[in-house]
């Protein structure tokens, strides 16, 4: 009977290992983020291309020749919102139990590997044409690392419970572009007002082809997002508020003792 008891235990403690922390599986990351690229780059390029394709089959003149018309890369992938760039997008997800630290709540390093998945859900179907683009225009496709991370905790979320990270584009400089995100308790909802604040994150990331650095509004127009110049001077003015993050990395150049 104690064979029974032993098999179930091991049953529960596997049901609790995987169901309780799917974010902590083995390659969990790894998966998540490429069908984020599957999911947000890829299929809506393939499923562009086959309308784009239809759209420039070969048509008859009014002499019966087929027009001499060759295709052409399609001006844009993506819907026109002159405020796109600005949107946020929502990332939910739980606090796993692994994720748990030694006060009874969600450890402050895990909110980053959060902030990985919260910031690419953003960034690429917003720049999937500079993506694309680029890849058709030079070979290869650009890479957009990151610069840094600053973080500030406001209240801790508890073992399994849920929350949205909510993240937009900030604003830019010549070189960084810059990514809001806040953690709020709870599902996503369209009420951001009255949710309650978990944290804050502000993102820098930076374009580049090679070692070559390419400028943000550079991405911006080359991502078709039909964005006026009020829209970019709202961007650069919206920058003044990432200046203190800035000038808070001065503090690598201080030694240590």
């Amino acid at each position: 009977m104690s064979g029974y008891y032993t098999t179930i235990f091991k049953y529960l403690v596997a049901a609790i290992l995987l169901f309780g922390n799917p974010k902590c599986l083995p390659f969990s990351w790894t998966i998540r983020f490429y069908y984020m690229v599957v999911r947000y780059m890829v299929i809506p390029t393939l499923l562009q291309g086959k309308k784009d394709k239809k759209k420039l089959q070969p048509s008859e003149t009014a002499d019966n020749e087929p027009s001499a018309a060759k295709p052409s890369v399609p001006a844009s992938i993506t819907e026109k919102d002159e405020l796109k760039l600005f949107r946020s997008s929502t990332w939910s997800s739980f606090a796993n139990l692994l994720e748990i630290d030694a006060n009874l709540h969600k450890s402050n390093s895990t909110y980053f590997t959060d902030l990985d998945l919260a910031r690419t859900k953003l960034l690429l179907p917003l720049f999937r044409d500079f993506f694309v683009g680029h890849r058709l225009e030079m070979g290869r496709f650009p890479y957009v690392p990151l610069g840094s991370v600053m973080t500030v905790f406001r209240r801790e979320i508890g073992p399994l419970q849920r929350y949205t990270v909510r993240s937009r584009v900030l604003g830019w400089d010549n070189k960084w572009l810059f990514v809001l995100s806040r953690f709020e308790i709870g599902g996503p909802s369209r009420d951001n007002v009255n949710a309650q604040l978990a944290a804050v994150a502000l993102s820098k990331y930076v374009f580049k082809d090679g070692r070559k650095t390419i400028a943000p509004e550079d991405a911006i127009h080359r991502a078709n997002l039909d964005v006026s110049p009020a829209v970019l001077q709202r961007g650069r003015m919206d920058f003044e508020h990432a200046k203190s993050f800035l000038q808070s990395e001065a503090v690598m150049d201080l030694p240590m003792y």
